[in-house]
């Protein structure tokens, strides 16, 4: 009887574990899908404003920077696409915290997927 009531809370277990892993694996998924949409979106519009061509300029000779530095990060900012660089780094942000979030919980499941591939004693 004891091994038919550990054989159902192995199961069990492998249950839990495998529903809060595809939860887990599917919403960084979509974090990351997230992450890519809108970093790709925003270099898009750096290409389509050149801003690429305006921070080029500090490539250039040190008088050019010395004098135009202030103008140009000025029109930098102004041509930057705010809404989508706070949606990225939001979604960093959501990643890095989801990650820690879920860190202790990685932890649990790792050492009972350990525990379950061994088999009771």
């Amino acid at each position: 009887m004891t091994q038919s009531v550990m054989d159902k809370v192995g199961r069990f277990e492998k249950k839990r574990i495998t529903f809060w892993l595809v939860k887990f694996i599917l919403i960084l998924l979509f974090l990351t899908g997230a992450f890519s949409f809108i970093l790709s979106t925003t270099l898009r519009i750096f290409d389509e404003r050149k801003i690429w061509d305006l921070l080029s300029l500090f490539g250039q000779d040190r008088e050019i920077i010395a004098d135009f530095w202030q103008d140009t990060l000025f029109i930098v900012w102004e041509e930057l696409p705010r809404v989508w660089l706070i949606l990225w780094f939001s979604i960093v942000a959501g990643i890095i915290l989801f990650i820690i979030a879920n860190r202790k919980k990685i932890y649990i499941i790792r050492k009972k997927i350990q525990y379950l591939r061994k088999g009771p004693p």
